[in-house]
């Protein structure tokens, strides 16, 4: 009988260190591409030190990414407001390839350009003072804001429930979506775009 025992225990100490080992092969395989893909996003972003070595000479190099992580107030004041240098609630922002910020000032009912290193920013549309309107040179609550590769502008006005194009450097908008005030679940109608 002890040799019996003896026998089952073994058998079974095989079994388990089997399923033990073949857990461990399965969530080793299973992990892989997960270190694979962390591990291509960090070389491609730089963040894996690279060493280049030549032939004739041995040359390396490191490479470490760092950024400000204080962080650096470009637009508002960090008061809402209405005047040239406040925000209130800006929903969106787009920045052009000259760095100028075009920023939704959501409660302003309005779009603020911020030249870089400007103090104050300039109404692109909507009421320099913050009030809603529904007519062509105003906006209520806009939502956010998109440049086509001529340079239209195109806003999402939300509360007037439509799409406003502007052409460079005008003020005036075009509707190109929606119905101004009317909103709805029509073809030709929407309900708060974004």
């Amino acid at each position: 009988m002890p040799s019996e025992k003896k026998k089952y225990k073994t058998k079974r100490a095989r079994r388990t260190f089997k399923i033990t080992h073949r857990c461990c092969v399965y969530l080793t395989l299973a992990a892989l591409p997960g270190i694979v893909f962390i591990a291509a996003i960090a070389a491609s972003i730089g963040i894996i030190a690279t060493q280049t070595a030549t032939s004739t000479q041995t040359q390396s190099t490191s490479v470490s990414l760092r950024w400000n992580q204080t962080g650096i107030r470009v637009a508002g004041t960090g008061s809402a407001g209405t005047n040239a240098n406040e925000l209130h609630k800006p929903s969106c922002l787009y920045i052009d390839a000259n760095s100028t910020l075009y920023i939704c000032d959501y409660e302003n009912n309005r779009i603020q350009k911020w030249l870089l290193g400007a103090s104050n920013g300039t109404t692109v549309t909507g009421n320099s003072g913050g009030s809603l309107g529904s007519g062509l040179t105003e906006l209520n609550k806009p939502m956010s804001i998109v440049f086509d590769k001529n340079g239209y502008m195109y806003v999402s006005d939300q509360e007037n429930y439509r799409i406003q194009k502007y052409s460079p450097n005008s003020n005036v908008g075009t509707t190109v979506a929606g119905q101004t005030g009317s909103s709805g679940s029509s073809n030709n109608e929407f309900g708060y775009p974004n």
